[in-house]
């Protein structure tokens, strides 16, 4: 991995503090830090674009550094952070992970491969995303594939419960064909409302739902379950490629759909005044209780969790995140009231229920209480839940999954157009 680190200090008990072991101000972004009766302010220059800072609680080999990408506000000129004082010495570190945001140039649309520097697949080969780019259009589509998950040595190596890549140039030009004729992609499909935007396909390979910013040592093996970091390497770059666009659509399916829940903030935040909607294809967050009675992987306190540090993907903002994911669907909605979001599911999802270790009857009374807790209450918010067995509707070649007599394809318009007709679909 090309790597710079930049002042790492510490932070002992009570807020006393070292002063950075490396600081190179100028034009070197650097660390500052200053020490408080019971707490330290962290921070650094806003001109350090392409820098997170990490944290850790050892120095002993192996190192494992955290991304601590929330909780921070511009101060004045810079970037900072409080740091309540810790019981044990806590190590911080700017991390670049950027060579800069410049605009990608591809031909207008025209599925194009392009690799970055700075995301990586678990395995730590380097990975990119596919664009088919429309100029004339202020819409922008970004779709996040599927792909299992995994959270240790025997779910990532030996059981392979998720794609580890490598994803390259090869495995991409594989796809397009496919891809061409999915649905969503399709712009010779006439109920297909994105067929005019510009689109992004993002591939998966972090085994962490796109939403992980932490290596972990399994075995013998490194992993990168850095999804969430990825995500924020090609947004530095789509901004400026589109400066120009108002709306976005941030899709996903499967885990590329939890993945689209877990990446709206930091989507919103790097487009600014644009509209970010978000679309869940059968990646539902689905309530504690229910969880609780598989295998608990993907609660706040589950080995996912810890193992990926979905924590670093949460919003600032939102106060019950962290103790409970399944709120992030009542942040979006409270947090951009004049944007949608939307869950497709099918009521005999053949793949969810395994991921959560919970029976087909456990997982239907999920979503229900899903969709009645943290859907029903917004009038932004809406889901489909079609009454059959299957997984994920997205990349599927139409889109004439019917319930009441709404086809998914009318649902999905009737989202995107801001119709007043748009409502919930289910059994």
């Amino acid at each position: 991995m090309k790597t710079l680190y930049l002042g790492i200090f510490v932070v002992a008990a009570l807020g006393a503090a070292e002063a950075p072991v490396v600081a190179q101000p100028g034009s070197t972004p650097y660390l500052k830090i200053t020490a408080g009766q019971n707490a330290a302010i962290v921070d650094w220059p806003t001109n350090a674009t392409g820098f997170i800072l990490e944290t850790a609680s050892s120095l002993n080999a192996p190192v494992n550094w955290k991304a601590a990408t929330n909780n921070f506000a511009v101060a004045g000129t810079n970037l900072e952070i409080t740091v309540p004082g810790p019981n044990a010495p806590v190590f911080y570190r700017l991390h670049w992970i950027s060579p800069g945001s410049s605009a990608i140039v591809a031909p207008a649309k025209t599925w194009t491969w392009v690799t970055f520097t700075n995301a990586y697949c678990m395995g730590g080969t380097p990975l990119g995303i596919g664009v088919n780019l429309n100029t004339n259009s202020s819409n922008l589509l970004i779709f996040l594939t599927g792909g299992g998950a995994c959270w240790d040595e025997t779910t990532c190596y030996v059981l392979d419960n998720a794609t580890q890549g490598p994803f390259g140039q090869a495995q991409f030009n594989a796809l397009v064909p496919g891809l061409q004729l999915a649905w969503i992609c399709n712009r010779a499909a006439p109920d297909n409302p994105f067929k005019d935007y510009s689109f992004v396909y993002v591939p998966y390979c972090t085994g962490d739902v796109h939403s992980g910013s932490q290596i972990e040592l399994y075995g013998t093996n490194v992993t990168m379950h850095v999804g969430y970091l990825n995500m924020a390497a090609y947004l530095r770059r789509l901004v400026p490629t589109l400066p120009g666009v108002q709306h976005v659509v941030l899709a996903g399916s499967s885990a590329g759909g939890f993945g689209a829940v877990f990446n709206w903030a930091q989507t919103q935040k790097a487009f600014g005044n644009a509209r970010v909607d978000v679309i869940d294809d059968s990646g539902p967050i689905l309530p504690a209780s229910v969880q609780q009675e598989g295998y608990g992987v993907f609660l706040p306190t589950g080995e996912a969790s810890l193992h990926w540090d979905v924590n670093a993907s949460l919003p600032s903002a939102c106060a019950s995140c962290p103790t409970d994911y399944e709120t992030l669907y009542d942040y979006v909605a409270t947090a951009a009231p004049a944007h949608r979001s939307a869950l497709l599911s099918y009521t005999q999802d053949t793949t969810i229920p395994q991921f959560y270790g919970i029976t087909a009857s456990e997982f239907l009374t999920g979503i229900n209480d899903l969709g009645a807790s943290d859907f029903a209450p917004y009038t932004n918010t809406a889901y489909f839940f079609y009454n059959g067995s299957g997984h994920t509707f997205f990349l599927s070649t139409s889109a004439n999954e019917t319930q009441n007599g709404v086809t998914l394809s009318k649902f999905l318009n009737e989202m995107v157009t801001n119709s007043a007709a748009w409502t919930s679909e289910h059994p």
